[in-house]
């Protein structure tokens, strides 16, 4: 894999992970005690602190941010 396609696709692994918290997110917003959604969101948030975070983003560092949860809560 040539180091564009390791960007995109470290960058396409960033960007589902960032869909999922939202939509879990908006679940919440419509059920607050939806535990799936809660689950998902610990594990989401799990994975944007996570060495393997910071690994893809060696990547791909001026697309993915250092902080994403961060960004994600403004």
């Amino acid at each position: 894999m040539t180091r564009n396609g390791t960007s995109l696709l470290a960058t396409a692994i960033v960007n589902c992970a960032v869909k999922d918290w939202k939509d879990a997110k908006a679940m919440l917003m419509k059920v607050p005690t939806d535990r799936k959604s809660l689950e998902k969101i610990e594990e989401i948030e799990r994975f944007f602190r996570s060495k393997w975070y910071q690994t893809l983003r060696e990547f791909a560092p001026d697309v993915i941010p250092e902080d994403m949860m961060r960004r994600l809560e403004k």
